[in-house]
C-alpha cells in the first residue's frame, strides 16, 4: 500500500546520494532462485555453463542494459570471479518500467542497486528460501506460493547456467527496502494493516532515513491480540506501534539488557524495553524473537511472536522477571497492582528476587498490611518520576511516609541497599533495581 511513494522516495535518495563503498562488501550466503518458467532454456545449459555470468548477459539482447550497468559499476571483476553467485537479472523492459536515467546515479549508488540482485552461493530453483541477504547487505524476500517472487519482481526464467553460478530472469528491477518495504515484502499483513490505522507519523518514521530496529509482530500474535488491538484509539494504537521501535540498528548479536524504545512517555522519557539473550532473545519476558536481522536500508526487522504492550511500572517488574516483587505485591493488601497501574508518576525501587530471597526470614513473617507498608517503603511519589540522574543526597520521603536515603557517594544507594539497574522508564513512572529489601519502621 506504501511502495509506489516509498520507491520514488529512495529513486530521489539514489541519484542525490555520494554512495557507500562499504555496503558493497557485505555478502551473506542465503540465496534465493525461481521455477523456471521457460521451457527453452534447458536446451543452452552447456553452452551457458561454458560462459560466466557476466558473459551469460552479454550474449542476450535483453541483457544488454544490466551488462552495461555491471561495467559501468565497476563490478565486472567481481561478477566474473570465482563465486559462485546466483543473480537475479532485470530485463531492459524492466530498466525502462523503472523510468531512472542510470547514468545519474553515482558508481557507489549503482552498485548497490546492483549487488541487491546478487547473493553469495549457486541456488537453483529448488532450493529457494524464504529470505536471503544480498551482497549489498539488504535482506531479500521470496515467495513461492504461485510461481516465484522476489520482492515485488516476479522470476520469469529460471536456472540459466554459468560457469560461476546461476542466474535468474526477473521482471522488475529490485530496490534495497526500507523498514516499510520490508513489512510488506516479508508478509507481515498484521503489521502494515496496524501502520495504516495508526497516526500516520508511524508509516513516516518507518519509511525514513533515521536508522532504527523494529520488532515486529507477527500477523499470529496480531490475532491473539486481537481482543486488544481491536479496542485501541488510533492515538493507543500508535503508542503501541511506537514501543516497537528503537532507534539504531540493533542486530541479535549485540541486543542489550534494555533500550529505550520510540514510544515517550509524558515526561519526556523513552519507555525501556527489555531483553534476555540468555537462550535466543526474548523481549520482555514473553515474546520471543522467531526471526532476525531483516536488513534494510534504514535498519533493522527482527520478528517477534507476541505483541509488545507499553508497561506500567507494575508490568515493567513482570518483564524484568521480579517475581519476588510481584508476589508480594500480589499478597499485600491494599491492592497495590491496581494501585501502581494508574497514572502516577511513581519511583520505584525494585528489590531484585536475590534481595527478596535473603529477606524471606522477615517478609515471611508480616502480616499483609505490614508487607504493603514494606512495599510502600520502595515507591516515591511527586509530580514527575524520579531518574537516576535527578537523585540528590539526602532524605526523599515515600508513599509510606518515611524517608529513604539517599548516597551519591559511591554509584547509587538507597538506605544500605545499592541500585544495580537504573531508569527502566514505563508510562507511569520509572523503575530502579535494587539489591536489598528495603525495611521502614513498622506498628
Amino acid at each position: 500500500m506504501f511502495r509506489s511513494t516509498l520507491t520514488l522516495s529512495f529513486l530521489a535518495t539514489l541519484a542525490a546520494c555520494n554512495g557507500d563503498d562499504d555496503k558493497t562488501n557485505t555478502t551473506e550466503s542465503d540465496t534465493d532462485t525461481d521455477t523456471d518458467t521457460d521451457t527453452d532454456t534447458d536446451t543452452d545449459t552447456d553452452t551457458d555453463t561454458e560462459m560466466d555470468l557476466v558473459d551469460l548477459a552479454l550474449s542476450d539482447p535483453q541483457f544488454s542494459t544490466l551488462a552495461g550497468a555491471i561495467v559501468d559499476a565497476g563490478l565486472e571483476d567481481t561478477l566474473r570471479g570465482e563465486g559462485p553467485f546466483t543473480v537475479f537479472a532485470p530485463t531492459n523492459d524492466a530498466f525502462d518500467a523503472l523510468g531512472l536515467d542510470l547514468s545519474s546515479l553515482d558508481q557507489a549508488a549503482l552498485a548497490e542497486v546492483l549487488t541487491y540482485h546478487v547473493v553469495s552461493g549457486s541456488v537453483d530453483s529448488s532450493s529457494i528460501p524464504e529470505r536471503a541477504d544480498s551482497v549489498a547487505g539488504f535482506t531479500l524476500f521470496f515467495d513461492t506460493t504461485a510461481g516465484v517472487m522476489v520482492n515485488d519482481a516476479t522470476v520469469t526464467t529460471a536456472d540459466l547456467e554459468a560457469s560461476n553460478g546461476i542466474l535468474h530472469v526477473v521482471d522488475t528491477v529490485l530496490l534495497p527496502p526500507n523498514l516499510l518495504d520490508a513489512v510488506g515484502f516479508a508478509g507481515l499483513t498484521g503489521l502494515a494493516d496496524a501502520v495504516g490505522a495508526a497516526d500516520p507519523g508511524v508509516a513516516t518514521l518507518l519509511g525514513g532515513t533515521d536508522d532504527l530496529t523494529v520488532f515486529a509482530p507477527s500477523n499470529d500474535a496480531f490475532d491473539a491480540a486481537a481482543a486488544i488491538t481491536a479496542g485501541l484509539s488510533q492515538a493507543e494504537l500508535t503508542a503501541v506501534l511506537s514501543y516497537h521501535v528503537v532507534p539504531g540498528s540493533v542486530t541479535s548479536d549485540v541486543v542489550p539488557a534494555a533500550a529505550g524504545s520510540a514510544l515517550v512517555n509524558e515526561w519526556g522519557n523513552n519507555v525501556s524495553i527489555l531483553f534476555d539473550t540468555s537462550s535466543g532473545v526474548v523481549v520482555n519476558g514473553g515474546s520471543t524473537v522467531v526471526i532476525a536481522d531483516i536488513k534494510t536500508t534504514n535498519g533493522i526487522v527482527h520478528v517477534v511472536d507476541g505483541v509488545l504492550l507499553p508497561p506500567n511500572v507494575v508490568d515493567m517488574a513482570v518483564n524484568g522477571g521480579l517475581t519476588g516483587l510481584v508476589g508480594a505485591i500480589g499478597a499485600a493488601s491494599g491492592n497495590l497492582g491496581t494501585v501502581l497501574a494508574t497514572e502516577g508518576p511513581f519511583t520505584v525501587f525494585a528489590p531484585d528476587n536475590a534481595a527478596f530471597t535473603a529477606a524471606a526470614g522477615i517478609t515471611a513473617t508480616l502480616t499483609e498490611d505490614q508487607l504493603r507498608d514494606v512495599l510502600l517503603y520502595h515507591v516515591v511519589g511527586g509530580s514527575s518520576p524520579v531518574a537516576s540522574t535527578d537523585l540528590m543526597n539526602g532524605r526523599v520521603p515515600t508513599l509510606l511516609g518515611q524517608n529513604v536515603t539517599v548516597d551519591l557517594s559511591s554509584g547509587v544507594m538507597i538506605n544500605d541497599s545499592n541500585v544495580t539497574t537504573a531508569d527502566l522508564h514505563a508510562v507511569n513512572g520509572v523503575v530502579h533495581i535494587l539489591d536489598a529489601v528495603l525495611l521502614p519502621s513498622l506498628n
